[in-house]
């Protein structure tokens, strides 16, 4: 496969060719016949820009992690977020530690949402190219 149809693909996916994952993508993709493109044109990755908005406005919530396919993780945070209004709606002073832990895992996937996603779509790509044999 030729760098313009690599480029195109990284750019498609939101991954990094800068990146190790990269290189090793890029590697594999050059010994890649061009019949490979269009089914890799058609693998279903997750866009960044609805991550990034729904780590922000709902991911105290976990719609961020259901969204990526993190589903256990999204019941977690989803969990958390169910004591918290309900330990502070009954007066229990144990919302106080879930006040803390909360804000610390919604900001903290507001800057992880960029390099979970491309992790999760060189995965998508690389279980592809598995299925053709190519490792």
């Amino acid at each position: 496969m030729d760098d313009g149809k690599i480029k195109d693909l990284a750019e498609r996916h939101l991954v990094s060719l800068d990146t190790y994952d990269g290189l090793v993508l890029r590697r594999k993709l050059k010994d890649a016949d061009d019949s490979l493109y269009t089914r890799l044109l058609g693998v279903k990755t997750v866009d960044l820009k609805n991550v990034t908005l729904l780590s922000v406005f709902l991911g105290h919530l976990g719609v961020d992690r259901f969204y990526m396919g993190d589903i256990i993780f999204g019941v977690i945070k989803l969990l958390l977020a169910l004591s918290l209004i309900i330990t502070s709606a009954i007066g229990s002073v144990a919302w106080i530690p879930l006040a803390i832990i909360l804000p610390i895992l919604w900001i903290s996937d507001i800057f992880l949402s960029r390099y979970m996603t491309m992790r999760r779509n060189y995965r998508r790509i690389r279980d592809v190219l598995n299925e053709y044999g190519i490792d």
